[in-house]
């Protein structure tokens, strides 16, 4: 970090790469290893199809982004490789550590596929000035002329810390290119409205207002058609073609890969996904996903599209996400046994049964070893897909991604993981990776699998019986639910993503205290306890250092505050990503930004585990304390006893209020709700600054390259490095995409 000097963290420096940023290697060689030809060819052009679809990324983060993403190219592959680049400019008298910055920078970049992190949206800047960035940039034979001019338009806003450009988010508070820049948030909820209205789910849009005030929604389609008009008035246009060289590429490769496809389903998906791409249909998207679900414990696993919500400041619009992995069969079968048990475990969830899905559809649930994962990050763990129909109706997938949790939650013996009692150490770094296994399994597959939407068709038909009992209110009963068009995200606009987070989360850690679920997993007697307590102490330790809001704060010396409460909106984060977090650096007010209210939420996950924080807080009794010291040693305590008689209890009566205002569509009750447990009073931003201070850099991954030789696939690997990101990249991508660079030339001034 760097300081100012009166020791305080300065708001550029608190922005800038760290070149002590750790890189995890995503090592998916043993498994690869083990496919037939026939089968690395598939893998082959879906991680094709995924890389070239996430080049979208770039123009769904900043204005900048395709720029820059096209500066690193031209003067990266200028040099033929980081090594020979870093040598030619010490020869130019550019110091190594000033290299090493650059990289860092552009390391981190592309991992993001953008300038702004895919967790927490916090925009990031080089650890440089711009002169010996610039310097940097010169100093490559890729460079040229155009290159420069390039550069210069854009390196202002790059090196900015204007406090608008900090975070994503529409004006004034934040950036977005979902929405050109003249959009306000009042456009995005009209134009929502009238979607909702035609049943045209937003997905694969951005959205453009004219000059005139006229609103398009740009559809992504290779194929350029006929404009089709929504609305007169207001006046609402689709327009299709919106990054149409790349739905291109996407779709040539899933063409070769149909061709490669192991059975008749995934090429009847393969077929709906490229029918998609091409004409801008997200109903064929939904109906290759359909077949996808049925794909039943496939040698390789994928799903492609635009899926997760998180980085659209209204949440309806996905960023484009592709990945393709290898089925890990020993580590899936306690997946297995979990998804065989889900009828007998539902039950004891704190809702009533009508309030659960008429039929639990048993998904594939896997353990999968990543190839290729195209888009801004990688998860943890996956639910998909996020059509509610689908899921609520057909079923749906749960997925764990093995190599990357193998490589996140690795412990050196000598580290101390911060904000924990030296007590806690030696059993949470022995357990983390076996608890957080449970987590997953239960957070996707009984957390975002389970309960019921309450809804109405087009014909009037409900999908519940009338006179259904509401179990907050036994008076009233129900008096809302999902009108035909309307769904999740539309119905919680600003909440809906880390609210559904929330409720999976503590589905996770209701049910691990259950010995018949920890039995699944392989743990019982003082080892399922242990599981237990270290998956519960997680779950605190990712909230506490956001600490609470109202209600009562359990310190050591007692304290009390009463914050105000806000209405403010949350970003909406989109079911289902568990987050990639790293177990020894991240906790939730990194993630917060004072004075925004709850919209100060950056992270979708952060906002929910605080939130879990604040019920176990006001649940008293002394469960959960927080021992302040200097700066640098405050420690969290959760009082093993009492899990069972004050923890569970508290989470079961405030999972039960999550689940019926989502079931009965009680966006007022639910945000009010959401609203108490997620805001964070003034009183508790000195923890903030503690944690700011002792943070980690996150990991980044280093990812494989597959390469096909005449028909032969070969896996490259690469250095658990920056260097090594880097030229992974290079590799990927072998020349300077010029096609990427017309794109943005054609609209940038649309969205700068």
């Amino acid at each position: 970090f760097f300081f100012s000097s009166s020791g305080q963290l300065t708001m550029a420096s608190h922005h800038q790469v760290s070149v002590d940023t750790p890189v995890l290697a995503v090592d998916a060689r043993e498994a690869f290893s083990g496919l037939t030809e026939t089968e690395r060819l598939y893998a082959h052009y879906i991680a094709q199809a995924s890389f070239e679809g996430s080049k979208i990324c770039l123009f769904q983060c900043s204005w900048e982004s395709p720029a820059l993403f096209v500066l690193f190219q031209a003067c990266f592959l200028g040099e033929s490789s980081t090594a020979k680049y870093r040598q030619k400019c010490l020869e130019k008298g550019i110091a190594k550590e000033q290299f090493d910055a650059a990289v860092a920078y552009f390391a981190t970049f592309l991992s993001n596929m953008g300038n702004y992190k895919s967790f927490g949206d916090a925009k990031f800047v080089p650890g440089v000035d711009v002169d010996t960035f610039t310097a940097i940039l010169s100093t490559s034979s890729g460079f040229t002329e155009g290159m420069a001019a390039l550069w210069e338009s854009i390196k202002e806003r790059v090196f900015s810390t204007d406090k608008e450009l900090l975070s994503l988010g529409f004006q004034p508070n934040g950036v977005t290119t979902y929405f050109t820049s003249n959009c306000v948030q009042e456009d995005a909820v009209t134009v929502q409205g009238v979607l909702d209205q035609k049943g045209f789910a937003a997905y694969n849009t951005r959205l453009r207002k004219t000059a005139e005030g006229n609103f398009e929604v740009m559809v992504a389609s290779a194929e350029v058609t006929e404009e089709v008009v929504l609305s007169e008035a207001p006046n609402i246009k689709a327009v299709y073609g919106d990054h149409a060289v790349f739905m291109q590429r996407v779709v040539s490769n899933l063409e070769e890969a149909k061709k490669n496809a192991a059975n008749d389903t995934q090429v009847a998906m393969l077929t709906k996904y490229i029918e998609s791409f091409q004409t801008g249909s997200l109903d064929a998207h939904k109906d290759g996903s359909r077949h996808w679900v049925k794909d039943k414990g496939p040698v390789i696993e994928s799903y492609i599209g635009f899926i997760e919500t998180y980085r659209d400041p209204y949440g309806s619009r996905g960023e484009f996400e592709g990945f393709a992995a290898c089925v890990n069969k020993e580590t899936s079968k306690k997946f297995a046994a979990l998804v065989d048990s889900a009828e007998s475990i539902l039950p004891m969830l704190p809702w009533p049964a009508v309030y659960e899905k008429d039929k639990f559809l048993q998904p594939d649930f896997t353990s999968l070893e990543v190839i290729a994962f195209g888009s801004s990050g990688i998860p943890l763990g996956i639910n998909i897909p996020n059509y509610d129909d689908i899921r609520q109706d057909e079923g749906f997938k749960n997925v764990s991604l093995g190599n990357v949790l193998r490589a996140r939650l690795r412990f050196s013996d000598s580290e101390d993981v911060a904000f924990l009692h030296s007590d806690d150490q030696v059993l949470y770094k022995a357990t983390a990776l076996e608890a957080f296994d449970v987590q997953v399994g239960l957070h996707e597959l009984l957390g975002h699998g389970s309960g019921k939407l309450f809804a109405e068709d087009d014909a009037g038909k409900k999908n519940f019986p009338d006179g259904v009992e509401n179990p907050l209110d036994k008076a009233q009963g129900v008096q809302s639910w999902y009108k035909a068009g309307e769904t999740w995200d539309s119905k919680f606009p600003g909440i809906g993503s880390s609210y559904e987070e929330c409720r999976a989360e503590c589905v996770g850690i209701f049910l691990c205290v259950q010995p018949s679920v920890l039995k699944i997993f392989g743990f019982e007697g003082d080892r399922a306890d242990e599981i237990m307590y270290i998956n519960w102490l997680h779950m605190v330790r990712a909230g506490v250092l956001g600490k609470p809001a109202d209600t009562y704060i359990k310190m050591q010396p007692t304290c009390k505050s009463d914050g105000e409460h806000t209405q403010n909106p949350h970003r909406s984060r989109h079911i289902c990503f568990i987050c990639s977090i790293n177990f020894s650096a991240h906790s939730a007010l990194e993630f917060y930004k004072p004075g925004q209210g709850i919209s100060g939420w950056g992270q979708a996950h952060m906002m929910a585990r605080f939130s879990i924080l604040q019920v176990l807080l006001e649940a008293g009794e002394d469960l959960v304390t927080i021992v302040p010291g200097s700066a640098s040693n405050t420690v969290i305590r959760l009082d093993r006893s009492k899990i069972l008689s004050v923890g569970v209890p508290a989470i079961g009566a405030f999972l039960q209020k999550l689940q019926v205002y989502k079931s009965t569509a009680d966006f007022a009750q639910g945000k009010q709700l959401y609203t108490r447990y997620a805001t964070v009073p003034e009183s508790m931003l000195a923890l903030r600054d503690e944690v700011l201070a002792r943070r980690k850099p996150r990991h980044i991954p280093v990812q494989h390259v597959t390469r096909n030789l005449a028909g032969t696939v070969e896996l490259l690997s690469f250095p658990a490095s920056l260097d090594g990101i880097l030229d992974s990249f290079l590799a990927r991508f072998d020349h300077v995409d010029q096609d990427l660079l017309a794109q943005w030339q054609s609209t940038q001034s649309e969205f700068v």
